[in-house]
């Protein structure tokens, strides 16, 4: 996986005027540390408590980032379903981009992910050294 898909990832939660819905805690902190802003974790709360408290925020849209298990689908199924209901427009393209960029189960399992954008290592140097070594050893071998 590129380095430019979690800068580009990065973006998106730093650009986003929506509520990102989360499971848990470190969902929210994993999201948080890439700049996501404003986030709701639904843990210990009931689903329809977090949509009347969403609702009464009037977001311009929300993003439901629930796990891609058989639980967070579920989750997933409701939260649209009564946000609907109250007239909230729920935007997918986050949620869809995440599962084909990372191939993830958990949300909080990106945390993994961001230790790259931590790292002061240059990629393309360390690439670019791999390939003339690839190239000394086969003219050499």
């Amino acid at each position: 996986m590129a380095i430019h898909q979690l800068e580009k990832l990065q973006r998106l939660l730093n650009d986003s005027n929506s509520i990102l819905i989360v499971e848990g805690k470190r969902d929210k902190i994993a999201l948080s540390k890439m700049g996501a802003l404003s986030l709701v974790d639904i843990s210990g709360k009931s689903l329809e408590t977090t949509i009347k408290t969403i609702s009464l925020k009037n977001p311009e849209s929300v993003t439901i980032l629930t796990d891609y298990d058989k639980e967070g689908e579920k989750q997933l199924k409701i939260l649209t379903k009564g946000l609907h209901s109250q007239g909230i427009k729920i935007d997918n393209t986050l949620r869809k981009q995440i599962k084909s960029t990372f191939n993830i189960q958990k949300i909080e399992e990106i945390n993994s992910f961001t230790k790259l954008l931590d790292c002061d290592l240059n990629y393309d140097k360390i690439l670019k050294r791999n390939k003339f070594l690839k190239r000394m050893k086969n003219k050499l071998g």
